[in-house]
């Protein structure tokens, strides 16, 4: 059975190909998943919160073959890791101008807010989170590959976003 044959025969074959891409794809990366795991987790809760959801999203990404954004996120999920700033992602000028990019800049400065209002050190786990998430929106996004990736990143964000909302409508509130 040759290569091209294989291509006109059966989902098995194509399955045995999938599989050597993604093998060959992950040996490629210079992602190592199992040692981003098993990197020592810091003090703060925020980073570390912050340090599992991006070792999520590299994980995810190089399950995908997506070599470029698994590399990305383990580079911020090995910042936090190590105690360092993981700035809140920008929106890339590569971004066309329309309704998705005006959403964009909007989560991005609903997230700036809650940052200011220091969110992050009340709610930890849910403001890294919604970090996380909008810098999964924003890849997927830019990538354009994938809608259903695109919609849960966004739908993860405003998820998280809503809750850091109601929790700050509810300090905000005065005491009767």
């Amino acid at each position: 059975m040759s290569f091209i044959n294989c291509l006109d025969m059966s989902w098995v074959c194509r399955a045995i190909l999938g599989l050597i891409s993604v093998v060959y794809l992950n040996g490629c990366m210079s992602v190592n998943a199992v040692e981003t795991r098993n990197l020592e987790k810091p003090d703060q809760p925020f980073q570390r919160a912050l340090y599992v959801q991006y070792a999520e999203l590299a994980l995810r990404e190089i399950e995908e073959g997506n070599v470029t954004s698994a590399e990305l996120f383990d580079r911020k999920a090995r910042l936090a890791a190590a105690g360092e700033n993981v700035a809140i992602p920008s929106v890339p000028d590569s971004l066309s101008v329309d309704a998705k990019l005006v959403d964009l800049n909007v989560g991005q400065k609903a997230l700036q807010k809650h940052f200011t209002q220091q969110s992050y050190l009340h709610m930890p786990v849910v403001s890294a989170r919604a970090q996380a998430m909008l810098d999964c929106w924003i890849e997927e996004l830019d990538q354009g590959v994938d809608i259903g990736d695109i919609a849960a990143c966004r739908q993860a964000f405003e998820r998280a976003i809503a809750v850091l909302n109601d929790a700050l409508s509810v300090k905000n509130k005065p005491i009767k």
